[in-house]
């Protein structure tokens, strides 16, 4: 967590949407937290990602649901990468043509439920992590109540549709801005339509 560290980012309880494999362990846990949450909407990854989970450091804790805002709760499509990082709960957009040797290779139909409702405010998170995407402003919506003990939002952000309806990086700042929060870094990859968002609650 190099970037975030420049802004004073010291997270204690760590809510991680979009899990992979919890590469991002070992990096919360130098900087200091101690408490994990991890939310992973792909089933097939649950017994490597648990794997990973017993051999990291700190108190960790596992959902797999696919987690969406409340109005789109209830069914849902995970459109499944042959990486991995690459599925989502909306189609490909703009991936397919950046990023052409990621195949989707399946789509599976999940239930899609809300941070909320999965207990999100019961574990207090100061720092939300979200990469499912191009669905995290949805997951945002789904996370209001979470919201409020969270100091630092780490968010994939797109800036062209890299899936078809995903909300772009000026959509996120009118919602997390209204909420107390203010961008303070923005690390975008390359020119294929997205990168990283800090926003810290000011």
């Amino acid at each position: 967590m190099p970037v975030q560290r420049q802004f004073g980012v010291r997270p204690k309880r760590v809510l991680h949407v979009g899990a992979h494999l919890a590469e991002e362990a070992a990096d919360y846990y130098r900087a200091g937290a101690r408490d994990f949450w991890w939310i992973e909407a792909n089933g097939a990854l649950e017994k490597p990602l648990s794997k990973a989970l017993r051999r990291a450091r700190g108190n960790h804790q596992l959902t797999i649901a696919a987690v969406t805002s409340p109005i789109k709760a209830g069914r849902g499509v995970l459109h499944i990468a042959d990486n991995g990082q690459s599925s989502s709960l909306l189609e490909p957009g703009t991936h397919l043509d950046h990023h052409w040797y990621v195949e989707f290779v399946d789509e599976r139909k999940v239930t899609t439920t809300t941070i909320d409702a999965l207990g999100g405010e019961a574990f207090a998170p100061d720092y939300l992590a979200l990469d499912i995407q191009g669905a995290e402003l949805d997951a945002l919506h789904g996370a209001q109540s979470t919201l409020e003990s969270v100091r630092w939002v780490y968010s994939e952000v797109n800036t062209e549709e890299v899936y078809v309806g995903c909300a772009q990086l000026e959509d996120m700042d009118v919602f997390l801005g209204g909420r107390g929060f203010k961008r303070v870094t923005t690390q975008m990859a390359g020119d294929v339509g997205w990168g990283d968002a800090l926003w810290v609650r000011s």
